[in-house]
C-alpha cells in the first residue's frame, strides 16, 4: 500500500498491472488496497491537516465505489493514486 501512495505517475500503471493480471484474486486485493489506502490517507489527515490526504482518501473511496461495481482493475487503480 505506501508502495501506491507514494509511487510516481509513471510507476503507477506497471504497479496497477500487478493486481490486474490477478485473474483470480485481483479484484479483491485491489478493493483491500483502496479500503487500506482510504484509511490510512484519512487518519493521516486527521493528524496533520494535510489537504493532499483527504483528497487521496476521496480518490480511494472511488475507486472502491467503481471496482465494487466491476470497474476495470488497472484504470481504477491508476485514477486513485493520480
Amino acid at each position: 500500500m505506501k508502495e501506491f501512495i507514494t509511487a510516481k505517475p509513471a510507476d503507477l500503471p506497471k504497479l496497477a498491472d500487478t493486481y490486474a493480471k490477478d485473474k483470480t484474486s485481483g479484484r479483491n486485493k485491489a478493493l483491500e488496497l483502496c479500503e487500506a489506502t482510504a484509511e490510512l490517507c484519512l487518519n493521516t489527515f486527521l493528524e496533520t491537516g494535510n489537504k493532499l490526504f483527504l483528497d487521496k482518501a476521496q480518490k480511494a473511496t472511488v475507486a472502491y465505489e467503481a471496482l465494487k461495481a466491476n470497474g476495470n482493475i488497472r484504470v481504477q487503480l491508476i485514477a486513485c493514486m493520480l
